[in-house]
């Protein structure tokens, strides 16, 4: 039986894109199809009682226990706490929630078949319940990635989100940790591809071999560089430490709030320890299979869909970004974009990224919390290219100057190395085995890898332009000018900048890759992959160009392939899918229902990991975890007015 990976919407961006990794996200099987997506039977379904968390036993899988080994907790900045995305009237609170903090680590096996051998260690948080009499137990949060930190979570997504997710403290323990590979726990990085970035402009056959074979050599690299730490890097594994820092904890079980990436997770720790999982709610459901072409087909088909909603947006307000007074038209002109920009890409002196046909397909592919700031991005960039002929028989593009070709810089250089393995916190994002063959895009786009869209390591930005124009290699137009602002904004996001001083690694890339290489059972050949993206930029004009050679990403790795069984069980399951979203596909929440069993939650949003934002829908996931009561969805993130 296959299993399921949920490594990689994005990763997906292989060869899509000149843009440079950054901490994202990504982010493929059965697609979803457009009847899932727009089913909302699932709203209607009356209150569900879901069975209370059932009592366990303690022993953990043969290996012995150990104790959490407390320290004292890293200290951080007022420019950190906002780096992290917290407001600024709520630093002092963060500061509070800090001190209450406890922080240590867990010894676990580096392989759990080998208990005897290497030991590495685990970074654990808890944030001890407020009413200790009235205690429920203890709820652990579940990151996403693979390779999103968790170590801050009890206080960034329970204790400072809402009051509705603040409440749940009260009765409950939050455990936060950082999964083997990232963070505060022992991890390593692979080191920087040496394979010069690609030119801008369309994804030729040519140049799609190139890097086709780039990646090839650069997973070699990389897994070999340390293949005994790596080759654990797996969701089972994860879940068998996990289960070794409940006993450490002396938990006789977990309850489980995963988001993203953490939903496969929760459901691997359920199956191997369904006796020691009490109440579970998985939010943006991952596929329960693992396969990198599958989820690439999957994601693509959400994402055009919700283009088209995208589209209707745009064309009620042709006044404001004059792309098109119908949907149609609108679909047409952005299509026509990706053409143009392909045509003749626009480098810009503030900008790492040129901007070429994947650029608009990744404005393209946006939730609805950005539509109102993508639609005036492609407004700008239809100014910028002039000349210029419009599809669309509405308002045409301003008149702005005319800047013929000119050769122009290739992209800004590939991320750097760090090869020691440490358990100590890192200001700066591990390098991902090819940083220059595009797999990820940036987060902000939504085609990140499968992950919860994490805060990236907090970062300054630079006072000075960034990467400079140069006419020294590379093709496309440009003549050192600065990207429009709403571009820069969309586009240039986490692409420059320094870490903060002290800052805590959000997102392990060498980590990421390696958990989904570890499971991915697809390994395309080249003509596949080439054969699946010429399918995908003819079905999806608009958002398919943005996709690359996704599935092939882990072409090349050379350690064995370890899947996960996932296996059905009485226990308390709530599965909470996105109706419109792509990163994970509304259909993949059905899909993982017929696997292991569990209560559909729809969520009428296309924002990913939104249930607890959302006040509504946090009420909801608190009472569940208070009550085992939940009703059938929520309305979610409501469209931008």
């Amino acid at each position: 039986m296959r299993t399921s990976l949920t490594a990689l919407t994005a990763v997906t961006a292989l060869a899509a894109s000149s843009a440079m990794p950054t901490a994202a996200l990504a982010s493929p099987s059965a697609l979803a199809s457009p009847s899932a997506l727009a089913s909302p039977s699932v709203l209607a379904s009356a209150s569900a009682v879901l069975a209370s968390p059932a009592a366990a036993t303690v022993p953990s899988s043969g290996v012995p226990s150990s104790s959490v080994a407390w320290k004292p907790c890293p200290s951080y900045t007022d420019e950190v706490a906002r780096g992290l995305g917290v407001a600024q009237d709520k630093i002092a609170s963060f500061h509070s929630l800090m001190r209450r903090l406890e922080c240590g680590t867990v010894t676990v096996p580096l392989n759990h078949h080998d208990p005897a051998g290497r030991e590495i260690d685990i970074a654990v948080t808890r944030l001890a319940a407020t009413d200790r009499t009235h205690r429920l137990g203890a709820i652990t949060v579940l990151p996403g990635g693979p390779g999103n930190s968790g170590y801050l979570d009890p206080i960034l997504r329970a204790a400072l989100r809402n009051d509705q997710m603040a409440g749940l403290n009260e009765h409950y323990d939050i455990i936060g940790f950082d999964p083997r590979g990232v963070g505060y726990s022992t991890k390593t990085a692979c080191p920087a591809s040496q394979a010069g970035p690609r030119q801008p402009g369309p994804l030729t056959k040519q140049s799609a071999r190139e890097i086709y074979d780039a990646q090839i050599a650069a997973n070699q690299q990389c897994a070999r560089s340390d293949p005994a730490f790596l080759g654990q890097l797996t969701t089972e594994n994860v879940a068998k430490d996990l289960d070794l820092v409940r006993a450490a904890l002396g938990e006789p079980e977990l309850n489980l709030l995963g988001f993203s990436w953490g939903t496969y997770l929760g459901m691997v720790y359920r199956s191997l320890y369904p006796q020691r999982t009490g109440r579970a709610f998985l939010d943006s459901v991952a596929p329960p299979w693992t396969n990198l072409v599958e989820h690439t087909e999957g994601a693509a088909q959400a994402a055009e869909a919700n283009f088209g909603r995208m589209a209707a947006w745009l064309a009620r307000r042709d006044a404001l970004y004059g792309l098109g007074a119908t949907t149609r038209q609108v679909r047409a002109e952005v299509a026509e974009l990706v053409r143009a920009y392909d045509r003749s890409p626009r480098i810009y002196s503030d900008l790492q990224r040129p901007i070429d046909g994947s650029a608009i397909a990744d404005l393209a592919k946006r939730n609805s919390t950005e539509w109102a700031r993508a639609g005036k991005a492609l407004a700008e960039l239809r100014t910028a290219l002039v000349p210029y002929t419009s599809t669309s028989p509405s308002t045409g593009p301003s008149t702005g100057p005319s800047t013929g070709p000119s050769t122009g810089p290739s992209t800004g250089p590939s991320t750097s190395p760090s090869t020691s393995t440490a358990a100590s916190p890192s200001t700066s994002t591990a390098a991902s085995p090819s940083a220059s063959t595009s797999i990820f895009a940036s987060a902000s786009t939504g085609t990140a890898n499968f992950a919860n869209t994490p805060t990236p390591t907090p970062t300054r930005t630079s006072s000075g332009t960034g990467t400079s124009a140069s006419p020294s290699s590379g093709t496309g137009t440009g003549t050192g000018a600065t990207a429009p602002p709403t571009v820069k904004e969309l586009l240039g996001a986490g692409m420059m900048g320094t870490p903060v001083p002290g800052a805590p690694e959000m997102l392990n890339l060498t980590m990421n890759w390696s958990v989904a290489c570890n499971e991915d059972d697809s390994r395309p050949t080249f003509d596949t992959a080439w054969r699946t993206y010429q399918q995908l930029v003819k079905r999806f004009p608009a958002t398919g160009r943005g996709w690359g050679l996704g599935g092939a990403m882990c072409q090349g790795w050379p350690l064995p392939v370890q899947q996960a069984t996932l296996r059905r069980s009485d226990g308390s399951l709530v599965l909470a899918g996105h109706l419109h979203e792509f990163m994970s596909a509304y259909d993949w929440t059905l899909q993982t229902r017929r696997a292991v069993g569990g209560t559909v939650y729809t969520v009428a949003d296309d924002v990913h990991v939104s249930s607890t934002r959302v006040p509504e829908c946090a009420a909801d996931v608190a009472r569940y975890f208070e009550t085992g009561r939940i009703d059938g969805g929520c309305k979610g993130t409501a469209l931008p007015s």
